[in-house]
């Protein structure tokens, strides 16, 4: 027998500059995030402020975390793809100045 994963665990990650990272789920779907909110979070999250440090981030226990312990709950980078543009709309869209690529749209205000 098969034990299948939740939907919302974490396959792979890569860095993609700056605070992206492209995650890969276990149902298959993909997006890029922006992390930034997290680098600027303090607590455990302090070292991730310095790029080099956030450019460290690995898979384990099926999310996203860094070799100090900080992680995010494999959930919320769930419901964050899920509200992401697809990066092909996000490639195909002209950017205006100061607007990265596959940035994540921000959230009601």
């Amino acid at each position: 027998m098969q034990i299948s994963s939740p939907p919302y665990h974490i396959m792979r990650a890569r860095h993609a500059g700056g605070y992206l990272v492209d995650v890969s789920f276990a149902d298959g779907s993909r997006a890029t995030l922006d992390l930034s909110r997290y680098a600027a979070r303090g607590g455990v999250f302090a070292p991730l402020a310095e790029p080099s440090y956030f450019a460290q981030l690995l898979v384990d226990l099926h999310t996203v975390c860094w070799p100090n312990g900080a992680d995010i709950a494999p959930e919320r980078l769930y419901e964050m793809a899920a509200s992401a543009k697809p990066p092909s709309a996000a490639r195909s869209s002209p950017r205006r100045s100061g607007q990265r690529r596959n940035a994540v749209p921000a959230g009601p205000q």
